[in-house]
């Protein structure tokens, strides 16, 4: 076995684990994104995580060109599924979801 080979095991072994609160940020970038690919940079202002199935991320750009938006997500067969974003929405539009989530 060649030292480099080696070197690239350890590393994919010793990589860590990205956590709930990373992938749900980063679901919410990608949906941000794919509505609106001109979005300037953008700024995590709140993560919640509710019941480990559940989660709403509020994202603002830097240079605060829009309002701060709201993504709400659901786990679903261990993936989060944005189910719905903007900057109005009322636990009523979601029944389903925890009261919590959109405190």
């Amino acid at each position: 076995i060649d030292k480099a080979t080696t070197a690239t095991q350890k590393t994919e072994k010793t990589e860590p684990k990205k956590d709930e609160t990373d992938v749900v940020v980063d679901v919410a970038v990608d949906s941000a994104r794919s509505n609106n690919p001109d979005l300037p940079e953008l700024r995590v202002v709140e993560v919640k995580i509710i019941n480990e199935g559940w989660a709403r991320v509020v994202l603002e750009p830097v240079d605060r060109s829009t309002d701060a938006a709201t993504w709400y997500m659901k786990k679903e067969s261990g993936k989060w599924t944005v189910f719905d974003f903007g900057t109005a929405i009322m636990p009523e539009n979601h029944p389903e979801a925890p009261k919590e989530l959109f405190d």
